[in-house]
This record gives C-alpha cells, structure tokens and sequence, in this order.
C-alpha cells in the first residue's frame, strides 16, 4: 500500500515515516526538503502547488498530510494561512481526484487560538 507523507522531512513527519515503514508500507515523503534516509522515498513537492500535489498523489492507497508551517511566529499571519490552507485544499482537492480512501489531516491546539492567540476565547485554557 502505498501512503503519501507530505511534510515527512519536518519533525512529527519523521517519525511517521519511520513507523510506516517499519510496518511494510511503501512511502513517498512529499516535502520540499529531504530528511533523513528512513526507507521512504523523496519526492521534491511544493504543497501550495496544486499540480504537483494532484501528481505526487496519484496512485496512493492513503495520505497523511503533515505539510504546514507549524508555527504562526515562523511568517507573517497571512503567509501562515495561505500556506496551511492553501495545502490543506491542494490535499483534500488530490484526494478526492484519486479517490484515495484515507487521509490524515494534521492540526494543533493553534487551530483553537490555545498558545498563540493573543487573547483566547471562552473555553480555551480561560480560567
């Protein structure tokens, strides 16, 4: 079964791959950047590129979608949502194309305002 990590070279990519692989799978990392040897192959992709995600995709069984800049101080707030929006699009968008039955899509407690917000809302670690 072949499975698509894109962002596989980043921190919690790694570690994907890493147990993917030790289970058989056959894995492509879609980053922009290779990361260590783990057994999956590279595959250079630019994620906000919908082209290069619709064919990096084709012909997989399952996408984990790892792919974002995970951190909202690493680039200005629109390039932050234009990045992880327009990939999260590019991703669901492939999928659906392929009809490929399994997708992982990645968030964090930033997608509640819960670390970064600059005032959180009702119910998000408020006291």
């Amino acid at each position: 079964m072949k499975i698509i990590v894109t962002g596989g070279s980043g921190r919690a990519g790694r570690f994907i791959i890493e147990e993917k692989v030790s289970h058989g799978y056959d894995v492509e990392n879609a980053d922009i950047t290779s990361g260590p040897d783990q057994g999956a192959r590279f595959v250079a992709v630019e994620v906000t590129d919908f082209g290069q995600v619709v064919t990096v995709t084709r012909g997989a069984a399952a996408i984990i979608h790892m792919a974002a800049i995970p951190n909202p101080l690493m680039a200005a707030e629109h390039e932050v949502f234009r990045v992880n929006m327009v990939s999260n699009w590019n991703v669901l968008e492939a999928a659906e194309i392929h009809d490929i039955p399994k997708l992982a899509l990645a968030s964090s407690v930033n997608a509640i305002g819960a670390v970064f917000s600059k005032a959180p809302g009702p119910g998000v670690f408020s006291h």
